[in-house]
């Protein structure tokens, strides 16, 4: 005759299987709600840094500077603002 498992063990392969979709559940909320949404947006950073850096050495093509010139137009109209109002006076 065959031996039937005991309570205990059903219990705990339910228990451990329910524990198991829990975890996978939150692993997948997680990376859904969190991981993807950074992905994107350091993607789009990124980009914009690009963007940014080949309008400067487009813009430092046109007038006649060498890459290893300081780029000072670009650096006084962004630092000379009303966020810094004591800077370069």
């Amino acid at each position: 005759m065959k031996q039937r498992p005991s309570l205990f063990r059903r219990t705990v392969v339910t228990v451990a299987a329910g524990l198991l979709v829990f975890q996978f559940a939150a692993g997948l909320a997680m990376f859904v709600n969190l991981v993807l949404p950074l992905g994107y947006r350091s993607a789009n950073d990124l980009a914009d840094l690009l963007v940014l850096s080949a309008r400067i050495w487009s813009d430092r093509g046109r007038e006649g500077a060498t890459p290893s010139e300081p780029c000072m137009r670009f650096s006084r109209t962004r630092l000379s603002s009303r966020q810094f109002p004591y800077l370069d006076r």
